[in-house]
This record gives C-alpha cells, sequence and structure tokens, in this order.
C-alpha cells in the first residue's frame, strides 16, 4: 500500500500539486490511502476524499506529536510500503522500506542573501534553525528525492553529496483544472471590480518575504494609473499603502485551484517580483494562459521561462518600471513572447504524466 503525504501543504503552489498528485492517483486507480491537510480536503473531488484521511495540525509544528502520531499509525493501519511526500520535509520519520520525497526549498539551495538582509534578527536566527533541521530531514529521512528542475537536482547533489542515482527530475505540470472550462468558477470575478482600460497585474502568492511582494508599494508611485495589481492576500496588505494608491490595489485572499483559470482569464499579465523559487507554477499556468510574464532576472525564472519572459532587477523600481512600460509600448513583442511560452507548454508533462512519472520513481528497483 502506497501512502501519499500531504498533510504539511497549507498554502502555495505546492497545494496545487498536492491536490493534482491525489485527483491524478484517484483517475489512475492506484491503491493508495492519502494523509491530507484541511485546505487540500475542501478542494478534491467527492470520488477522492473517500481515499483520504485529514490530519487536522501540521506535522512540521514542533509540538505537533499527534500529527506524526496519526501517520505512523496510518503506517501501520494499512500495511504501508511505501511513502510519497509530495514536498518535504516530511518532519517525521516513516518506517517504511521507501521514502519519496519532492524537494522545493530554495532556501537551502540558493543564495538568499538579499532576502536575509530584509529579515528581522528573529526571522534570521529562526531561518538558520529552519535551514538545518530541513536539511536533516531530506538527506536523512528520504530514499529517494525528487525535483522539479535540473538546476535544482544538481544543487541537492552537491549540497547533499549524495548518489545522484536516487535524485530525480519531474518537471511540474498544469493542473488538470485549467483544461475543463466547466470546472472553473466564475463567482471569484465578483470580488472584482470593473475592469475599463485598465491593465491588471496578477500575482497568485501568499505574502512571504522571498515573494517580495512589498517592492510594489514602490514601484505603485513609478507605474502609470491604469495599472493596478491583482494579489491572492488579504485585505491587511493594502495598509502599506496610500489612500490614494488603495484603490489599485486588489486583494482576493486565498483562492482554489479552480478559481485560478478565470483570474488568469481577466488580467493582463503576471507579475512575479520574487526573489527565490525552485519552480513556480505561475510561470507555466501564465504561459497555458497566454498571458505575458513580468519577473525577476533570477537563474531559476529563465531555466523556465527561457525568451518567453520579460526580466527585470527584482530589487530595482526603476528598472521594473521601465521594463512594464516598454514592454506595453510594443504589443507585437507582447504576442510574440506570449507565441513563445505555448511553444514552451507543448514540451511539459501532464498532470497525469506527472502523477505516472512519480509512480515510476517510487517503484524502480
Amino acid at each position: 500500500m502506497l501512502l501519499v503525504n500531504v498533510s504539511n501543504l497549507y498554502t502555495g503552489g505546492g497545494l496545487q500539486t498536492g491536490i493534482s498528485v491525489i485527483e491524478e492517483f484517484t483517475a489512475l486507480k492506484v491503491k493508495y490511502i492519502a494523509a491530507i491537510s484541511p485546505p487540500i480536503f475542501e478542494q478534491l473531488s467527492d470520488e477522492a476524499k473517500k481515499l483520504c484521511v485529514v490530519i487536522k495540525l501540521t506535522p512540521s509544528g514542533l509540538l505537533n506529536f499527534s500529527a506524526r502520531k496519526k501517520l505512523t499509525n496510518l503506517v501501520q493501519k494499512y500495511q504501508v510500503t511505501d511513502v510519497f511526500t509530495v514536498f518535504g520535509p516530511s518532519y517525521w520519520i516513516p518506517k517504511v522500506k521507501n521514502h519519496l520525497v519532492g524537494f522545493a526549498q530554495a532556501w537551502i539551495i540558493y543564495d538568499t542573501t538579499t532576502i536575509i538582509d530584509t529579515l528581522s534578527l528573529k526571522e534570521r536566527i529562526k531561518r538558520i534553525i529552519l535551514n538545518f533541521i530541513q536539511k536533516f530531514f531530506f538527506k536523512y529521512n528520504a530514499t529517494k528525492l525528487v525535483t522539479e528542475t535540473n538546476d535544482v537536482r544538481r544543487k541537492i547533489i552537491s549540497l547533499f553529496k549524495t548518489n545522484p542515482k536516487n535524485i530525480f527530475t519531474v518537471s511540474n505540470a498544469i493542473s488538470s483544472a485549467f483544461y475543463d472550462k466547466k470546472k472553473y468558477d466564475y463567482k471569484i470575478l465578483n470580488k472584482l471590480p470593473t475592469k475599463n482600460n485598465d491593465i491588471w497585474l496578477l500575482t497568485i502568492a501568499y505574502d512571504y518575504p522571498h515573494k517580495n511582494l512589498k517592492i510594489i508599494t514602490k514601484l505603485i508611485n513609478k507605474l502609470p494609473y491604469k495599472f493596478k495589481f491583482i494579489l491572492t492576500v488579504n485585505d491587511e496588505f493594502k495598509k502599506n499603502f496610500s489612500k490614494k494608491n488603495q484603490n489599485r490595489i486588489i486583494t482576493l485572499g486565498k483562492i482554489t485551484n479552480v478559481q485560478c483559470p478565470p483570474i488568469y482569464e481577466i488580467c493582463d499579465a503576471l507579475f512575479l517580483p520574487t526573489l527565490l523559487e525552485c519552480f513556480s507554477a505561475s510561470y507555466i499556468e501564465a504561459m497555458y494562459m497566454e498571458k505575458p510574464i513580468f519577473t525577476s532576472n533570477k537563474t531559476f525564472a529563465k531555466a523556465i521561462c527561457k525568451n518567453a519572459a520579460y526580466y527585470f532587477n527584482p530589487l530595482n523600481i526603476d528598472d521594473i518600471s521601465k521594463t512594464i512600460i516598454n514592454a506595453y509600448d510594443n504589443k507585437t513583442m507582447i504576442n510574440k513572447k506570449c507565441l513563445l511560452g505555448k511553444a514552451l507548454i507543448k514540451k511539459l508533462p501532464s498532470a497525469k504524466d506527472r502523477a505516472k512519472k512519480y509512480l515510476n520513481i517510487l517503484y524502480a528497483k
């Protein structure tokens, strides 16, 4: 029996991947049981829910011993021989012969100097401790690791000094929710004002420090009034702006998998000033929805978007504003970028293909 562990996923792109994996495994008739978080349970189909057990507290919590015990009990109850933690670390040591863990912790493998400098002393200390703990679990708790890009794979092999045969790469994929318009939840659009001739820049991200969303507080004064930002953060974020600019910030709060496609449809471009990623699903989602991408001139972004995006220095307000304004002065180039993105999408696996690749890695001898 296989245990799919997504009990530690609550926000961000990992949540979407966790949902996708469970739905695809269900469709493929895989014999499994899943340990899931409440946010994932809310978005699953009725058929998938039948194969899931909700763990109400995340096992990543230091004192959440009960959550880790429930995972151990599931292994015993269902005679689990293999565990797939979709994104680690699991903060839990399963007594099984095979534990495949997904790796997406960019903090561990990339240069974080520019982000660390923006953190408080307390946050820096917390990050140092967390990095140490996470490295331990990734290195000693997984029999196999799976990454989303070859660049990340190379860095893991170098950092952990581990056997390359146990480190795999499976590219991220677009959730199957994007392919079926009948599943789109258009009710989310009721939260949006009338668009008129504005240009809406979309950022689907939680307000983590490395997402660099605070840069918008300065950028908004550099861009013409017609540029507005659509963000999946709560209303508290608006307090960072003057009253005259607050109506240029549209906050949606948390959104579901099936709400993402309609938002992409109505927005004009993806804006992602992130400082740190392993793989952002927003890039490939924007490409699929044929929207231009404005993002950081970082290697992790270029590895995915190649020539299909506009790049800027994420810490330089003038460079960001100039890049966006110049792009909209040349609509022909915007269309060309979108076509390049569409071509890149065709090379990616489908969500079903990704699920099959995970299974092949799990059961490879």
